[in-house]
């Protein structure tokens, strides 16, 4: 699902519908790998075909809703505060590790039945005129 957030940014939810209990025979339930960078410059280009890639693409892990960055988590008095990473909810522990690290978000798997939403947020063009006073 796609959701126009501001200009140049949109919050995209992804849903692995795959259900954890249908595993019969040889067909099982599969993560989803996904490369959210690939995702989001695949989706500009196929939107602006005339315009070339923008130079720099940020992309935020989201809580569900798509109002709070997950990494921002911290902020809120969840239970699992202050627990050791092996206690905590999985997404917390790792939206905590990606803050410490600070890399960009490009690559996330997605389990059945697990929904992610992102935003993406497209930078202006290094070639692009400034604007005009």
């Amino acid at each position: 699902m796609l959701i126009p957030a501001d200009k140049n940014q949109v919050l995209v939810r992804f849903e692995n519908l795959a259900d954890k209990i249908d595993n019969v025979g040889a067909v099982k339930a599969k993560d989803w790998n996904l490369d959210v960078h690939q995702f989001a410059v695949a989706l500009y280009q196929d939107i602006n075909p005339s315009l070339p890639a923008p130079n720099k693409i940020r992309i935020e892990r989201m809580d569900l809703q798509g109002v709070h960055p997950i990494k921002e988590a911290h902020r809120f008095k969840w239970l699992a505060q202050g627990a050791p990473p092996s206690e905590q909810p999985p997404l917390l522990a790792q939206a905590e590790a990606e803050a410490e690290e600070g890399p960009a978000l490009t690559h996330t798997t997605i389990q059945p039945q697990q929904l992610e939403t992102f935003r993406i947020t497209y930078m202006e063009h290094a070639t692009d005129p400034a604007p005009k006073l």
